[in-house]
């Protein structure tokens, strides 16, 4: 793989463009490069973000992106803080499986609380991805609502008079 095969986004990571058609990376050279130092920044995004040809191109996407972000700071669109790789932490993310463990759970009851709005989560193909501070406060919660379903039912249990049925006569 040549170096030039290699293009750095704004954030910092590393595509890999080897993998591109020869009519992929002609339409890049004459028609993305080109409109890029003159199209405004929603103009080149709402063209190019949405191309059939880009589109079919994990890595021609990955590149429109950043250069879509790149114009978007330059022309004011976008702030730079929100893309700067080096002052951006990344959270962990965990699977809906991952979240229902913890949780001592099922991950139907996950799915349920994602679908409900009560967890908040993204979707990767099959997957749901939930960010763990997310996690950690509905496991919390979780567990505040098992005590204290237990309680109520020990305490409802033992206040509730007995009922005896009479036994019925024979006629």
């Amino acid at each position: 793989m040549e170096t030039k095969d290699l293009y750095t986004t704004f954030d910092g990571r590393t595509v890999d463009l080897s993998g591109i058609t020869a009519e992929q990376k002609k339409y890049l050279g004459e028609k993305i490069m080109k409109d890029k130092s003159k199209m405004n920044f929603m103009d080149f995004q709402n063209r190019y973000l949405e191309d059939p040809v880009v589109l079919d191109s994990p890595q021609l996407y990955e590149l429109c992106r950043d250069l879509a972000t790149r114009l978007g700071i330059s022309q004011g669109y976008l702030r730079k803080e929100s893309y700067d790789h080096a002052s951006r932490t990344e959270e962990k993310e965990l699977t809906s499986s991952e979240v229902a463990d913890i949780g001592r759970c099922s991950q139907q009851a996950v799915r349920d609380a994602i679908k409900a709005g009560r967890l908040s989560a993204r979707r990767v193909g099959p997957l749901y991805l939930v960010k763990e501070n997310h996690a950690r406060i509905f496991v919390e919660t979780l567990r505040k609502n098992k005590s204290r379903s237990r309680f109520d039912n020990s305490r409802t249990e033992s206040t509730q008079p007995q009922r005896l049925h009479a036994k019925s006569k024979p006629s």
